[in-house]
């Protein structure tokens, strides 16, 4: 029988945790350590956030929900609070104390963005969707953000993207647009199963008569119709928050640890509990209550994500 899916999380966010705090343990870190379970609703976790280990806590990593962690920054003022779950980064406004470890789309985008600017401006570059209203606002947004970061490029192809504006089965404005003599790289604002699925396969039947580069995004990685022989002929260069290298030792040393421990695999959850635990911890040790001031001065090696606040 497997365990309810926000259960799991939380269990392998917690023993990847541990096997941090036992880290920081042999580097001589003292760690007051209380587990809470804060449920899924305000009638469960209310009485939890009001108990007074919890309003005098430093540090709290979660809660998950972001309810509960508006409700925690009132009742623990003095608690710097971690969203480590997936969240829209209003979690961050008005909380000058909340900390959000997960890039969202908008931040995955500027980085994308800004790559495509440093590495392709003297390419021909296509950006390309459907007239979909979720897609036209990406494009948009990808647009003016890519307009900008062109500008200070030097031996630029143009002073701006070429825009192909397409029906959800028409890709023949992309092909059209494709150059015989230079890179192409092609950006493809959408997450329309139908488009990118099309998309894809016609660019990827291209590939032999032209150089074609292919950047789309994060949702795709569960679109189960897309080949991946397709995305490695086309070189599809997609933004993640995290990646987990199993080449890595110090990755191989993580899971052989966490085996031992808990006769289990360890999934996402648990490589994100440690290298969250493990950063945090490190700054409240170098630089106690007030190490939310200097988190551009903590360095760590994480096993999946790299922090950058």
């Amino acid at each position: 029988k497997s365990m309810y899916a926000v259960t799991d999380a939380a269990v392998q966010f917690d023993a990847g945790a541990r096997i941090a705090l036992d880290s920081m343990k042999r580097l001589g870190m003292n760690v007051d350590l209380s587990v809470f379970d804060v449920g899924e609703d305000a009638a469960t976790w209310t009485p939890v956030l009001k108990d007074p280990t919890v309003r005098e806590a430093v540090l709290c990593l979660g809660p998950f929900h972001r309810a509960a962690i508006e409700q925690l920054t009132r009742l623990a003022p003095t608690a710097h609070v971690v969203c480590p779950a997936p969240q829209s980064n209003k979690v961050l406004l008005g909380n000058p104390n909340v900390s959000k470890v997960l890039s969202g789309r908008p931040d995955q985008l500027q980085q994308l963005v800004r790559y495509v600017a440093a590495h392709n401006a003297k390419d021909n570059i296509i950006l390309c969707s459907t007239e979909l209203p979720s897609d036209k606002e990406l494009r948009e947004q990808i647009f003016r953000v890519l307009q900008e970061a062109l500008v200070d490029q030097k031996g630029k192809l143009r002073d701006t993207v070429l825009v192909v504006r397409s029906a959800k089965r028409d890709i023949a404005d992309v092909v059209a647009k494709l150059s015989g003599t230079q890179n192409n790289v092609v950006i493809a604002a959408s997450e329309d199963i139908e488009y990118v699925t099309g998309l894809v396969r016609k660019l990827a039947g291209l590939t032999k008569d032209k150089r074609i580069v292919l950047y789309g995004l994060n949702s795709w990685t569960g679109i189960e119709t897309l080949e991946a022989k397709d995305l490695e002929a086309l070189k599809t260069r997609i933004p993640a928050s995290t990646w987990i290298d199993h080449d890595d030792p110090r990755v191989q040393r993580f899971i052989r640890e966490y085996r031992a421990l808990y006769q289990n695999e360890p999934g996402d959850y648990a490589f994100l509990g440690f290298d969250v635990a493990f950063f945090y911890l490190t700054a409240l040790h170098r630089f106690g209550p007030d190490f939310h001031m200097h988190f551009a001065e903590v360095t760590t090696e994480p096993l999946h994500m790299s922090f950058k606040l």
